[in-house]
């Protein structure tokens, strides 16, 4: 069996015991911190206000245009506790902190939505600690400003997934010819599966690698009960880039 790098996704059901220290060491830096000491994070960063009237050059496609399943596969692939925890993800914060002192090197830990969307549309993409700091600003500036349903809109209007393709609705016409609300579930996990390595998970260069990807991102669907076992075993089966 294929083993599959788990890349860009965030394990369910893991915390480690310093997460609520943590979690009050970025409070207190980005919250009560000396203006002089947070000001070089914050610089030329978009507040609140400026958030709630940000407009995007292309008119995004809703929320609610999406069909379920797509949004659950990319949940799943990315953020299983999307709706029900915070813009940032303490565990993999803490784990990447480690890989960097082992490492000696900016590591990229598993981001929650939030922090991915931040990074797309504002920050640059060199994985330094002051970026690192500046998302984590910007991720807690967008869910107050936009709410959690207009974060994921936007993820999946403008995510990454493959050469010159952004956003599902542009991925669904490019790997399979057809709009989101048509594609089935197998096509759909497969979607959700890319933003962690479009390249590597790319079906029609790596297809043993995206077929893998796929089918962790629907046993990932049917762990946070989105899908029943049985359903998961069905799209499984499924062909790879079958579109019709």
């Amino acid at each position: 069996m294929t083993r599959l790098p788990q890349a860009g996704s965030r394990p369910t059901g893991f915390r480690l015991p310093w997460r609520c220290l943590l979690a009050a060491a970025l409070i207190l830096v980005l919250g009560i911190g000396t203006a002089r000491a947070v000001r070089p994070f914050t610089d030329g960063l978009p507040s609140v206000s400026a958030l709630r009237h940000y407009g995007f050059p292309h008119r995004l496609v809703p929320l609610s245009r999406f069909p379920s399943r797509l949004r659950h596969a990319f949940l799943a692939a990315e953020d299983g506790e999307f709706w029900s925890e915070g813009p940032l993800d303490y565990d993999a914060i803490v784990r990447a902190a480690l890989i960097d002192a082992v490492r000696g090197r900016p590591a990229q830990g598993g981001s929650t939505i939030t922090q991915q969307v931040a990074r797309m549309l504002f920050l640059h993409r060199h994985k330094t600690l002051r970026r690192k700091l500046r998302g984590a600003v910007l991720a807690f500036r967008l869910q107050r400003a936009w709410g959690k349903p207009r974060i994921l809109d936007v993820y999946l209007n403008r995510v990454y997934l493959g050469p010159h393709v952004r956003g599902v609705t542009a991925a669904a016409h490019y790997y399979f010819h057809r709009d989101p609300a048509r594609l089935d579930l197998a096509q759909a996990a497969m979607l959700a599966g890319l933003p962690a390595n479009p390249s590597l998970f790319d079906p029609r260069t790596h297809p043993r690698w995206a077929r893998a990807r796929r089918d962790y991102v629907l046993q990932q669907m049917q762990v946070l009960g989105f899908i029943s076992r049985h359903t998961e075993r069905v799209a499984s089966r499924e062909p790879l880039l079958q579109a019709g």
